[in-house]
């Protein structure tokens, strides 16, 4: 049977998220709602409109990731998961006008990546909860890491490759990659890696300056 820890993770961080912000305005009925949509989206990953939706959306980052790294460089995305995020977010906004192929959601994701089992960040819903409520700004370097997760629950992380690689000493802006992963396949990339959702906050400009 295939592993299926990132979809209760996700559902839970999204619970979770909407449990500790009643201000964001989902009720009970949303967030079942929202939870039977992951269970169908993790059930349905091979359906071919899954896979043509998951296919366009990893076409677009690559265009995407391309050109950003080229026109901003390496010191525009080490470390900066949250703004590379949003921005290819924002761009797919811009697209989405011209396009109909993207018709499931994306969701930014905040947690902790685990490498070959060892925790790259320390944070936990509860510090996470606090730096959220008192709306205190992050300042590098920064205890979580974003990402975009994917109708399939497959996720594209395009700094992570780029920061490990810079915490070694390797500023190679054409060695950096973007990083796609599921847990139920075998992942390109050469070392294990697992993630680790908290929250699905849209607004993680409130925390990081």
């Amino acid at each position: 049977m295939p592993n299926h820890k990132y979809l209760e993770q996700f559902k839970n961080a999204y619970t979770s998220y909407m449990r500790d912000f009643p201000q964001s305005k989902i009720g009970e009925e949303d967030v079942t709602k929202m939870q039977k949509y992951f269970n169908y989206c993790w059930e349905n990953r091979e359906q071919e409109e899954m896979k043509y939706d998951v296919t366009k959306y990893k076409e677009e980052a690559n265009e995407f990731f391309t050109a950003y790294k080229t026109a901003k460089g390496l010191d525009w995305i080490v470390n900066r998961c949250n703004d590379v995020s949003k921005n290819f977010l924002e761009y797919l906004e811009k697209i989405n006008y011209q396009s109909t192929a993207y018709n499931k959601p994306l969701f930014l994701t905040i947690g902790n990546v685990k490498l070959e089992g060892e925790d790259l960040f320390t944070i936990d819903n509860n510090t996470l909860k606090e730096k959220i409520s008192s709306c205190e700004k992050y300042t590098t370097p920064i205890d979580f890491h974003v990402w975009i997760t994917l109708p399939d629950l497959s996720i594209l992380d395009m700094t992570l490759d780029a920061s490990l690689l810079d915490s070694e000493g390797i500023r190679n802006i054409n060695s950096c990659n973007m990083i796609t992963w599921r847990e139920d396949l075998l992942n390109p990339y050469p070392l294990k890696l697992e993630y680790q959702p908290l929250y699905i906050h849209t607004d993680i400009s409130l925390l990081i300056d």
